[in-house]
C-alpha cells in the first residue's frame, strides 16, 4: 500500500505547531484568537483527528470484516501503538508533580479509560486528545460497517455527529466564559467526533486519484488563507464557538483533503525532514511538555540562561528526544503489536525485519 507522505508532513507540522504554541505561551504569555499560534494550539489537534480517521480508513476499509478476528487484530495494533508512550508520558508527568497523586485518576490514565468516563482528568499535557482518540477507535469499526451497509445509514450517522458538533459550538459553553474554564466541555470526545468521521468520509467516498492539480491547489490555498485570515479576536474561546468553529474546522478538513489528493513530490532534503517529523509526531506531542519542565529545572539550578534561549534549547531537545523515543521505544511496540517481533523474557526476535521503513503506521 502506497504511503501517504503528504499526510505525514501535515501530521509532523501539526505536532510542531502545537509545541510552538505551548512553548511561546509558557514563555511569553497567552496567545489570543487573532494569532496564528493561538489557532494552531487548538486546530493542530483537530487536524490530528481528521488525519486519524482518514488514514485508518485508507488502510483498513478493504480489509475490514465484521468478525472477532479482525477486531482483535485491529485493537491489538491500536493498544501497542498508543499505550506504551501514553503510560510513559503519564508516569513522567506524575513524577514532575509536587502534590498528592489520585490513585483512581492515575488508573484511569494508564488504562485509557479516562477518555470514556472522565476526559478532562489527565496528568500529561495534551493527553485529553489521546483519550478522545481511544473513543474514536471504538467508533471506527461501527462507522466502516455502516458505510458498507448503506450510504443512507452512513450519511445519517455523519450528519448526527455534525449536529453534535454544532450543538457544542453554539450552545456548549457558558456565556461570558473563557477558554481556560471550558475544558471539561471542550475536551468531550463527542465534541470532536465529527472531525474523525469527516476523515473517514474523505477516504471512504473520494477516490485517491481523480482530482485535477488546479483543483487541489485551489482547495489548499482557500483553506489555508481562510485559516490564517478569518477575523476572530479576543479570548480563544471565540475560536471554538459559533461560525468560527465551523469555518476553521472545515478549513482543516479541506487541507487534509487537498494533501490526501496531492501527488507531486518535493525536493529530497525537505521530504526527509518533514517525513521524520511526521514519524516522530506522537513522541513530539507527548514529550515536549516534559522536556520544557526539565529545561526549566536545570536552567534555574545550573545555567541561568534567558527564557528565549531556554525556549530554543527546548525545541531542539524535544525534536531530538522524539526521534530517539520513536526509533528505540515506539517502533519496538508497533512492530510487537503487528506480530513482526517475537518477545520472550530472554530474547527478542525480528523474524520479518527487512531494514525498510514501515508503511503507514497503523
Amino acid at each position: 500500500m502506497q504511503r501517504l507522505h503528504h499526510l505525514d508532513y501535515l501530521r509532523g507540522l501539526a505536532a510542531f505547531s502545537i509545541m510552538a504554541f505551548h512553548y511561546t505561551t509558557w514563555t511569553l504569555g497567552e496567545q489570543d484568537a487573532s494569532t496564528l499560534l493561538g489557532r494552531f494550539g487548538i486546530y493542530g489537534v483537530s487536524i490530528f483527528y481528521v488525519l486519524s480517521g482518514l488514514t485508518l480508513t485508507y488502510v483498513y476499509q478493504h480489509r475490514f470484516t465484521p468478525t472477532l478476528s479482525f477486531l482483535k487484530t485491529f485493537f491489538k495494533k491500536r493498544i501497542f501503538r498508543i499505550f506504551p508512550l501514553l503510560i510513559m508520558a503519564t508516569i513522567l508527568s506524575v513524577r514532575m508533580m509536587d502534590g498528592p497523586i489520585d490513585p483512581v485518576k492515575l488508573m484511569l490514565n494508564v488504562t485509557g479509560l479516562f477518555g470514556f468516563v472522565s476526559w478532562d482528568s489527565y496528568y500529561a499535557t495534551g493527553v485529553w486528545s489521546i483519550g478522545n482518540e481511544l473513543v474514536f477507535y471504538c467508533f471506527f469499526p461501527l462507522a466502516i460497517w455502516l458505510s458498507r451497509r448503506s450510504r443512507i445509514d452512513w450519511w445519517g450517522f455523519l450528519a448526527g455527529t455534525f449536529v453534535l458538533f454544532l450543538v457544542y459550538a453554539n450552545w456548549g459553553y457558558p456565556s461570558h466564559s473563557s477558554f481556560a474554564y471550558v475544558g471539561s466541555v471542550y475536551t468531550n470526545p463527542l465534541n470532536h467526533l465529527f472531525l474523525f468521521c469527516a476523515g473517514i468520509a474523505l477516504a471512504r467516498y473520494f477516490p485517491e486519484k481523480g482530482l485535477r492539480e488546479i483543483a487541489r491547489v485551489f482547495i489548499l490555498l482557500v483553506c489555508v488563507v481562510l485559516f490564517v485570515v478569518l477575523p476572530v479576536y479576543g479570548d480563544r474561546i471565540n475560536l471554538i464557538s459559533g461560525l468560527p468553529r465551523v469555518m476553521l474546522s472545515l478549513s482543516c478538513i479541506g487541507i487534509c483533503f487537498a494533501l490526501f489528493k496531492w501527488n507531486r513530490s518535493i525536493p529530497s532534503i525537505p521530504h526527509k525532514i518533514l517525513l521524520k517529523l511526521g514519524e516522530w509526531s506522537y513522541s513530539l506531542y507527548l514529550m515536549h511538555p516534559i522536556v520544557y519542565h526539565y529545561t526549566g529545572v536545570y536552567n534555574k539550578t545550573y545555567f541561568g540562561f534567558s527564557e528565549t534561549i531556554r525556549l530554543n534549547v527546548s525545541i531542539l531537545l524535544s525534536i531530538g528526544l522524539s526521534g530517539l523515543v520513536y526509533h528505540y521505544f515506539e517502533r519496538f511496540f508497533v512492530r510487537l503489536g503487528a506480530g513482526k517481533i517475537t518477545w520472550t523474557p530472554t530474547k527478542v526476535v525480528y523474524p520479518y525485519y527487512t531494514g525498510l521503513p514501515d508503511p503507514i503506521r497503523m
